[in-house]
């Protein structure tokens, strides 16, 4: 039987006062979003996030999981592998006095990371969802999707995202991910997608054979899909005890997607051929058999997939090969939303958008993130709900 450790029984974790204070800007944030939000210019205007278009509210809630038989490559202090996750779920309708989510908590913590104009757009951005709200009783149990953002990002960039998908009922679980993804430590210590494992992976480094980028992904894939898989098996603890009790019971991982963006993608790449619980993939933005970096590794396939594919093509994804599509056969769908970026499904493009209060650009913007979150919906009410 595993024995899982969960950091502090699971428990809300409050983020230490103090933070390592050697970080440099140049090394933070390699995602081409950031530098377009790096202007000067000051936040100014109505920078709240658009009501999400369910027939639920929203609550959120985060913590700390610790897998202690995984290690973690990416530091040599740190022996377990310990990841962070927010959950957005279908709430009840909260009373007068219960309090919005904040939408980047953390954000003073990474003043030596994230240049100040970002960080002050960050800081005044509002969201829809209410922290710690109740969940919401009219199902029993709600469909879960797990997901996992680009390199360089913070889950928080993607509440636009996690706040629509909780209104039409499905329980979103956000995993950041050491060392891949912008996020605070269970210790408070700002952990940024630098060195540890991800200079080993074929995104970073040149690669010396197509043998040895084959191992190279594919080790990529093990590795960062068994977060999806860990963080899954907590879920269904969860379910029969746990500390986080105003989700204990709600999570159906009868009915559960696993979800990524850009290198997140990763995570979800390394479960098509596995036998697993997950029920459906959505892919943003990124190209299924090969790397961008090494366009001579290719992702052998291991039997075919017999579970549904969604690929959004936005800016960057190209159309899988021949090999992949006849292993997936009739389970893959892509979409292409034309006219949109590469980080049009977080919500950094219409954060700046609405900051510098261009009209005509905030329509765009809100039309490509509409069409984007209208296909991932359509596509799990089929495959999670038979809708």
């Amino acid at each position: 039987m595993r024995l899982w450790g969960v950091t502090k029984s699971m428990k809300i974790i409050q983020i230490a006062k103090r933070v390592r204070r050697s970080l440099t800007p140049s090394v933070i944030l390699g995602a081409i979003l950031l530098c377009l939000l790096a202007s000067g210019v000051r936040p100014q205007g109505n920078l709240e996030l658009p009501k999400p278009n369910g027939s639920y509210h929203v609550g959120t809630i985060s913590s700390f999981l610790t897998d202690t038989l995984r290690p973690e490559l990416g530091s040599q202090t740190r022996k377990e592998r310990t990841v962070a996750v927010q959950m957005w779920y279908p709430a009840e309708k909260p009373d007068s006095g219960h309090r919005l989510a904040s939408y980047f908590p953390e954000a003073n913590k990474f003043a030596d990371a994230i240049d100040g104009e970002l960080l002050e757009t960050l800081k005044a951005a509002k969201t829809n969802s209410f922290l710690n709200g109740a969940i919401s009783k009219r199902k029993a149990k709600y469909p879960t999707v797990l997901f996992s953002g680009g390199f360089g990002m913070s889950r928080h960039y993607y509440t636009g995202l996690f706040e629509e998908l909780a209104s039409h009922g499905y329980i979103v679980v956000a995993i950041d991910l050491p060392y891949l993804n912008l996020m605070m430590s269970d210790h408070g210590e700002v952990l940024l997608p630098q060195g540890g494992y991800w200079d080993s992976f074929p995104a970073t480094k040149g690669i010396g054979s197509k043998e040895k980028g084959q191992q190279l992904l594919q080790a990529a894939f093990d590795y960062l899909s068994a977060d999806h898989l860990f963080v899954l098996e907590i879920l269904g603890k969860l379910n029969l005890a746990g500390d986080l009790r105003n989700l204990r019971g709600r999570f159906d991982t009868r009915k559960v997607a696993s979800i990524g963006h850009s290198a997140g993608s990763l995570a979800v790449q390394g479960l098509l051929w596995k036998e697993t619980p997950f029920k459906a993939f959505v892919l943003y933005d990124i190209t299924l058999d090969r790397k961008a970096a090494a366009p001579d590794v290719t992702v052998v396939p291991k039997g075919n997939v017999t579970r549904p594919i969604l690929l959004l093509r936005l800016e960057y994804a190209s159309t899988p090969l021949k090999g992949f599509l006849d292993s997936a056969g009739k389970n893959f769908t892509e979409v292409s939303i034309d006219g949109a970026k590469h980080g049009s499904v977080s919500d950094l493009l219409l954060l700046n958008s609405l900051r510098r209060s261009t009209g005509a650009n905030n329509q765009q913007v809100l039309e490509h993130r509409r069409r984007i979150f209208s296909e991932t919906i359509s596509f799990l009410d089929r495959r999670l709900r038979g809708k």
